[in-house]
Protein backbone atom coordinates (compact mmCIF):
# COMPACT_ATOMS: atom_id res chain seq x y z
CA UNK A 1 0.00 0.00 0.00
CA UNK A 2 1.54 2.60 -0.74
CA UNK A 3 0.50 6.71 0.92
CA UNK A 4 1.09 9.81 0.00
CA UNK A 5 2.50 11.81 2.87
CA UNK A 6 1.97 15.65 3.51
CA UNK A 7 -1.11 16.03 1.37
CA UNK A 8 -4.87 14.26 2.20
CA UNK A 9 -5.36 10.62 1.74
CA UNK A 10 -7.82 8.19 2.20
CA UNK A 11 -7.08 5.05 3.92
CA UNK A 12 -8.93 1.88 4.29
CA UNK A 13 -10.96 1.25 7.53
CA UNK A 14 -8.62 0.38 10.12
CA UNK A 15 -10.69 0.35 13.42
CA UNK A 16 -11.08 2.16 16.39
CA UNK A 17 -8.14 1.48 18.28
CA UNK A 18 -5.76 2.17 14.95
CA UNK A 19 -7.49 5.30 14.14
CA UNK A 20 -7.47 6.07 18.41
CA UNK A 21 -3.27 5.21 17.81
CA UNK A 22 -3.05 7.34 14.58
CA UNK A 23 -4.12 10.45 16.04
CA UNK A 24 -2.32 10.20 19.40
CA UNK A 25 0.88 9.91 16.49
CA UNK A 26 0.08 13.21 15.80
CA UNK A 27 -1.93 12.06 12.21
CA UNK A 28 -4.70 14.77 11.42
CA UNK A 29 -8.84 13.19 10.00
CA UNK A 30 -11.05 15.15 8.65
CA UNK A 31 -14.18 13.62 7.08
CA UNK A 32 -14.62 15.31 3.77
CA UNK A 33 -10.78 15.36 3.11
CA UNK A 34 -9.50 12.06 4.52
CA UNK A 35 -6.51 11.52 6.69
CA UNK A 36 -3.43 13.94 6.40
CA UNK A 37 0.03 12.39 7.35
CA UNK A 38 2.79 15.07 8.55
CA UNK A 39 6.27 13.99 7.18
CA UNK A 40 7.31 15.28 10.84
CA UNK A 41 5.52 12.53 12.87
CA UNK A 42 6.86 9.38 13.05
CA UNK A 43 5.89 8.02 10.08
CA UNK A 44 7.59 4.17 11.55
CA UNK A 45 5.22 3.94 14.20
CA UNK A 46 2.45 5.20 11.69
CA UNK A 47 3.35 2.32 9.36
CA UNK A 48 3.38 0.01 11.96
CA UNK A 49 0.13 0.98 13.02
CA UNK A 50 -1.42 0.58 9.53
CA UNK A 51 0.21 -2.28 8.85
CA UNK A 52 -1.30 -3.96 11.86
CA UNK A 53 -5.08 -3.00 11.29
CA UNK A 54 -4.87 -3.82 7.19
CA UNK A 55 -2.24 -6.78 6.91
CA UNK A 56 -0.89 -5.03 4.41
CA UNK A 57 2.57 -3.57 3.80
CA UNK A 58 3.12 0.15 3.95
CA UNK A 59 5.10 2.58 1.50
CA UNK A 60 4.92 6.37 1.95
CA UNK A 61 5.26 8.35 -0.49
CA UNK A 62 7.27 11.30 -0.38
CA UNK A 63 7.82 14.62 -2.61
CA UNK A 64 11.39 15.27 -3.24
CA UNK A 65 12.85 18.00 -1.67
CA UNK A 66 14.34 19.87 -4.67
CA UNK A 67 12.18 19.14 -7.57
CA UNK A 68 9.00 18.03 -6.39
CA UNK A 69 8.50 14.66 -8.03
CA UNK A 70 6.75 11.54 -6.38
CA UNK A 71 9.14 9.31 -4.55
CA UNK A 72 9.80 6.25 -2.18
CA UNK A 73 12.40 5.10 -0.71
CA UNK A 74 11.52 1.41 -2.17
CA UNK A 75 14.46 2.47 -5.14
CA UNK A 76 16.58 3.94 -2.63
CA UNK A 77 20.65 3.34 -2.50
CA UNK A 78 20.17 5.12 0.91
CA UNK A 79 17.29 3.26 2.45
CA UNK A 80 19.47 0.56 4.82
CA UNK A 81 21.03 3.96 6.67
CA UNK A 82 18.57 6.81 5.79
CA UNK A 83 16.17 7.35 8.94
CA UNK A 84 13.58 9.60 7.16
CA UNK A 85 10.49 7.66 8.13
CA UNK A 86 12.04 9.59 11.86
CA UNK A 87 13.07 13.09 11.00
CA UNK A 88 11.72 15.38 7.97
CA UNK A 89 10.51 13.84 4.91
CA UNK A 90 12.91 16.35 3.22
CA UNK A 91 14.28 13.31 0.82
CA UNK A 92 16.02 13.98 -2.29
CA UNK A 93 14.71 11.84 -5.72
CA UNK A 94 18.04 10.10 -7.33
CA UNK A 95 17.59 12.19 -10.30
CA UNK A 96 18.39 15.69 -8.03
CA UNK A 97 21.03 13.68 -6.10
CA UNK A 98 23.23 13.16 -8.78
CA UNK A 99 22.57 17.02 -10.62
CA UNK A 100 22.74 19.13 -7.78
CA UNK A 101 25.61 20.78 -5.30
CA UNK A 102 25.51 20.58 -1.58
CA UNK A 103 25.45 24.66 -2.11
CA UNK A 104 21.86 24.63 -3.77
CA UNK A 105 20.71 22.04 -1.36
CA UNK A 106 21.64 24.06 1.94
CA UNK A 107 20.51 27.41 -0.30
CA UNK A 108 16.82 25.17 -0.22
CA UNK A 109 16.73 24.64 3.52
CA UNK A 110 17.75 27.98 4.58
CA UNK A 111 14.81 29.23 2.76
CA UNK A 112 12.40 27.35 5.44
CA UNK A 113 13.71 28.60 8.30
Amino acid sequence: MFIKVDTWTWLPRLGKDAFSQLMRLGVKYDKRNGFYIPSSIDLREVASVIEKATGKNVNFVFRCFMCGKDMTCIDCEYKWSCKVELTSGKCICSNCMKKIDMKDYVTKWASLI
